[in-house]
């Protein structure tokens, strides 16, 4: 049926290794879906931290559902514990609102909202001739699928060939749009993040984070957000035009969502080499790892220290071990946030620096 489907072995170890993540948000009496979590290393992070959860529960009644983000499968997955969780029609409309047209209109109204130059709105194109057309116009475009994450089912077009019109041609049969948008010269990745709660969306906190060669999350820099804003500035970004977009951006967002989404939310954007400000390049209606380092750093990271929050595989870091820590915060050192074992593939790892300048972090 379609709500059924497969996942990859590289997401079903992402999602097995980071089943501890939310230890680090939640409250001490919360409950974590996360089985076969080693007790000395649960101790462990107590007794360094002063962090707890429930883990390895199966009756989840009392509790209300907080996944990584929402859709039929964490609704089952949660219902069948017991735990509170949205309508089927809740979640319809959370799919709806996570298509990549939500962009496009947060987009045109944010044109409304502020005065100053934004980047062109995203084309919705149901066929290939449309995409031409954007080609043509714009020389060079990110083609994108409705429903995708993380830098997949992203192109980058600026010559058309068969090879193009056949991967777009795929895309338009298996979701029936893409999104086009032109390409521009970015110098910096960053988002701003949200919260939803009672109908409102509210301003939390900057993330500046950093991608692979090709797309896919890498890290995030952990930093306050007046450190972090500052390096925007030093990239060309105009700090009126950032305070501006954060708090049209909490109204646009409201009016789009309502009361029909509860949580976090991320709107990543970039910082164009003339230091225009590309304000939704995708809005992410979930937890995302900005959030979670956002988080961890207003919890554990000591004052006057900055860090990087890393998530890649086991074998590429070093085990921890020089973590330093003071007052349950760390200083400096390295920390992996999930246990790693014989059959750990991810490390979801802080690295801490104490003091030190925030541009060294950003590779």
């Amino acid at each position: 049926g379609k709500n059924t489907f497969s996942l990859s072995p590289t997401v079903q170890a992402l999602c097995r290794d980071g089943a501890v993540l939310p230890l680090w948000y939640c409250d001490r009496n919360d409950c974590i879906v996360a089985s076969d979590v080693p007790s000395a290393w649960l101790d462990e992070m107590e007794r360094m931290f002063g962090v707890k959860a429930v883990t390895g529960r199966d009756d989840m009644s009392g509790y209300k559902g907080a996944p990584w983000g929402w859709s039929h499968h964490s609704r089952k997955v949660l219902s069948g514990y017991g735990a509170e969780v949205p309508g089927i029609d809740r979640i319809e409309r959370i799919r709806e609102l996570s298509h990549r047209r939500i962009s496009a209109d947060v987009m045109t109204r944010l044109g409304r909202e502020v005065d100053f130059e934004l980047p062109p709105v995203p084309v919705e194109a149901v066929d290939v001739d449309a995409v031409k057309e954007c080609l043509s116009r714009y020389g060079s475009i990110f083609v994108k699928s409705p429903w995708s994450s993380s830098g997949r089912g992203v192109i980058h077009v600026d010559a058309w060939s068969r090879s193009v019109e056949q991967r777009v041609g795929a895309m338009l049969r298996r979701q029936g749009s893409v999104m086009c948008e032109k390409a521009l010269d970015k110098t910096r990745d960053f988002a701003m993040l949200f919260h939803a709660a009672d109908g409102v969306v509210k301003w939390t906190g900057y993330s500046l984070f950093f991608n692979h060669e090709g797309a896919a999350y890498s890290g995030n820099v952990i930093a306050d957000d007046d450190a972090i804003e500052q390096v925007l500035v030093d990239s060309g970004a105009d700090r009126a035009h950032l305070h501006a977009l954060s708090s049209a951006l909490g109204r646009v967002m409201t009016a789009i969502i309502g009361d029909d989404y509860e949580g976090y939310l991320g709107v990543d954007m970039m910082v164009t080499r003339s230091g225009m400000i590309a304000p939704c390049v995708e809005v992410n209606l979930r937890m995302t790892m900005g959030v979670v380092a956002w988080l961890w750093g207003r919890r554990f990271l000591a004052p006057g220290s900055v860090a990087r929050y890393t998530v890649g595989p086991v074998g590429a870091c070093n085990p921890a071990g020089n973590a330093v820590v003071s007052d349950r915060r760390l200083v400096e050192g390295a920390l992996s946030l999930n246990p790693i074992g014989d059959n750990t593939i991810f490390s979801f790892r802080i690295e801490a620096y104490r003091g030190s300048e925030l541009s060294q972090l950003i590779v």
